[in-house]
């Protein structure tokens, strides 16, 4: 339940604390007088979208709503406690306190849970868990069918609510395996319409039987030994001349060596240490020897090969044209041939992958089917059920020539079911039912929607329910029915009501009055306030206000005085009788 409400320099209030009990809470006012801030103010706790400049009192800088609840047993509910966590709240064992606070600066304004700061989305997601608030605009909302399905669900409770789980989380899975295969179908479209060209350029590489990412380099080598063959072979046949021949102008170099070699060996005969120097002259002699050998071996070899250097020049500029078509190295020409043949390869994998994806898709519908039928049948069900008794609450509530049904139309698959639910609602005898949208009235429509909360509200786990001026367009009879209505409401949940209605305002276990007043300041300056007047256990002053509402005007007039009095008698008996037995209990269906 909903047990505090903070206000501070909000709209015309400078600062307001309301404390709230269990039961049925009434909030009278004039028109004006300033009711409506006490509950937009609790649609600002619960992140309501707003221009901060505008909600400020006027000369301050920084406003502020606080909301705190008693959570009770809700607080122990697994989902709501990891939805708390994930937003780094966590409740203690015992714990059952929620206090929501939000401030508000001329460009900003900053939310926190239990001090700790979160996203206004986050407020928003956390209000249905809590908070009910009813005025014009959910009036309206009872015209779309996404709404009224949803009610008809939860007059279902646990059962209807288990079931919905099941169809999003099958109807999800199934969507997420339809778009897998439709993201497959479209690779593989794209692939079919680039296989020939894939399979052709796959082909030609193949072909060109590309072996290492330097050939090209080597070929280039190779091409430019060929083309001085005649030089290097006269290169090398010069410096076997060098080593070797003797009848040259010059003694050849090994002769020279023979020459020395043979003056270092008389001298190793008269000093051994000459034999280290001798030693070393002859692996040097060998070496040269060796030099000259393979420099005579090189001159035989090399020659001009015109058909080699043809074949190594097409094979050039083959491996050139690939890199032009391919990439710019023939490491990227390789690369490129592996990725064609695992493209290749994929589009046949491809194929089977896809039977894979269909059979899965196949899969997921049936599971969503056989969801979506349960959730359709217990629909049915329901809604010969919500007929009936839905029937029956109008009746309590002085429409008793009201008929009411509700209009299943399949639809296609959707996370919410396979059907559409529309309400059908004639309020007069011999007219034929129409959508609610078309034929309810204000007054109508309010006590609709009260009759679907007394029977809904227990199963939507709810602590406090909010209305907003639920007395919209009847009186006498009506309003009577609709205040004991509230009142039975109130006796599984707490109940808030903004009414001017006098019959409604004297059910109130706990009434709140508002008015507006004008307050000078010291410097002689005028302001206009909000001040919220506690009247229970101040019953002259309740049956005065109560006594307003029923003349409009401030009165001594006996009657009037006489009727509020049987008003307060009646709703102190109403609440102090026994109990009937709840009409919000879950439905068996």
């Amino acid at each position: 339940m909903l047990k505090q409400l903070v206000i501070k320099n909000i709209a015309i209030i400078e600062s307001l604390r309301l404390d709230f009990k269990e039961g049925l809470t009434v909030i009278t006012g004039e028109s004006g007088s300033g009711k409506s801030i006490l509950l937009d103010s609790i649609a600002l706790a619960f992140g309501a979208r707003v221009s901060p400049k505008e909600i400020l009192r006027a000369g301050t800088a920084r406003g502020q709503v606080e909301l705190l609840f008693e959570l009770g047993r809700l607080a122990q509910h697994p989902v709501l406690q990891s939805f708390l966590a994930e937003q780094g709240v966590e409740l203690l064992p015992g714990e059952t306190e929620l206090l929501l606070s939000r401030e508000f600066t001329p460009s900003s304004s900053r939310s926190r849970i239990n001090g700790i700061p979160v996203s206004r989305e986050v407020l928003e997601q956390l209000r249905p868990w809590v908070i009910d608030l009813h005025g014009q605009h959910e009036l309206t909302s009872l015209f779309h069918r996404e709404q009224q399905r949803a009610y008809l669900d939860a007059f279902g409770g646990s059962e209807a609510s288990k079931l919905k789980d099941q169809v999003t989380n099958a109807y999800d899975r199934w969507l997420h395996a339809k778009r897998q295969l439709e993201e497959a179908q479209e690779r593989q479209s794209q692939f079919e319409q680039q296989r020939d060209f894939m399979a052709f350029q796959l082909e030609e590489l193949q072909q060109a039987q590309l072996n290492a990412p330097d050939e090209d380099t080597r070929i280039r080598e190779e091409l430019e030994i060929l083309s001085h063959a005649d030089k290097l072979g006269q290169i090398a046949c010069q410096g076997a001349a060098l080593l070797h021949e003797e009848d040259g102008p010059m003694p050849s170099l090994l002769g020279q060596l023979a020459r020395l070699e043979k003056k270092l060996a008389e001298g190793a005969q008269l000093d051994k240490a000459m034999e280290a120097i001798l030693t070393r002259l002859q692996g040097a002699s060998l070496e040269l020897r060796e030099l000259a050998s393979d420099l005579t071996r090189y001159a035989d070899r090399i020659e001009q090969d015109p058909e080699r250097m043809a074949t190594l020049t097409d094979r050039l500029d083959l491996l050139e044209k690939l890199k032009r078509k391919y990439g710019p190295t023939l490491a990227a020409v390789l690369e490129k041939q592996a990725e064609l043949q695992a493209a290749l390869d994929a589009l046949e994998a491809g194929e089977a992958g896809l039977e894979a994806l269909q059979a899965q898709v196949r899969e997921q519908e049936a599971e969503l089917a056989r969801a979506s039928q349960q959730l359709s049948q217990l629909r049915a069900q329901l809604a010969c059920r919500l007929r009936e008794r839905l029937t029956e609450q109008l009746q309590i509530l002085a429409l008793p020539s009201a008929s009411f049904d509700i209009h299943i139309e399949p639809i296609p698959y959707s996370r919410d079911g396979a059907e559409s639910v529309e309400f059908l609602f004639s309020a007069n005898p011999g007219e034929s039912m129409r959508p609610l949208a078309k034929v309810a009235s204000g007054g109508e429509l309010s006590r609709f929607l009260l009759a679907l909360k007394a029977l809904t509200a227990e199963n939507d786990g709810l602590l406090t329910l909010v209305f907003d001026e639920i007395d919209t367009g009847i009186s006498g009879p009506t309003a009577k029915a609709v205040a004991e209505k509230l009142g039975e409401l109130s006796r599984h949940l707490q109940v808030l009501a903004i009414t001017h209605q006098p019959m409604i305002a004297a059910m109130g276990q706990q009434h709140w009055h508002v008015e507006k007043r004008l307050f000078t300041a010291p410097t002689g300056q005028e302001s206009v306030q909000v001040c919220v007047q506690a009247l229970e256990g101040n019953e002259n002053e309740r049956l005065s206000v109560l006594s307003r509402l029923v003349s409009g005007i401030e009165s001594s007039d006996e009657a009037v005085e006489q009727f509020v009095r049987r008003l307060r008698e009646q709703a102190s008996r109403f609440f102090n009788e026994e109990k009937p037995a709840s009409t919000v209990t879950s439905v068996p269906v």
